[in-house]
């Protein structure tokens, strides 16, 4: 599989700028070419199935959910002991400190 895109443009003028125009600094790492004809194009390998859509966004959401609970027991742990008074409980040096 090779990475593409396709870009339409709203004029002539702008495709024709953007196909001879260097596009990154590596000249080889964006090749820009007109599009082929929409006869030569594979339609069904640009699409993806729907299936994958919902595991994707599935997999995203547990995700995203076991990093939130995972990072807020310590944070929450870490601000309860934060505290002036928790911490001259937890760590006795603590209390020679006057506020």
């Amino acid at each position: 599989e090779l990475p593409a895109a396709f870009v339409s443009f709203n004029s002539r003028q702008g495709a024709a700028l953007a196909s001879q125009t260097q596009q990154h600094e590596d000249p080889l790492l964006w090749i820009t070419e007109p599009a082929p004809e929409p006869r030569d194009v594979l339609w069904n390998n640009l699409a993806v199935p729907y299936g994958y859509l919902i595991v994707h966004r599935l997999l995203a959401v547990v995700v995203a959910s076991v990093l939130t609970i995972f990072f807020a027991i310590p944070v929450t742990a870490v601000q309860g002991i934060a505290q002036l008074e928790n911490i001259k409980k937890w760590f006795p040096p603590a209390r020679a400190i006057q506020l």
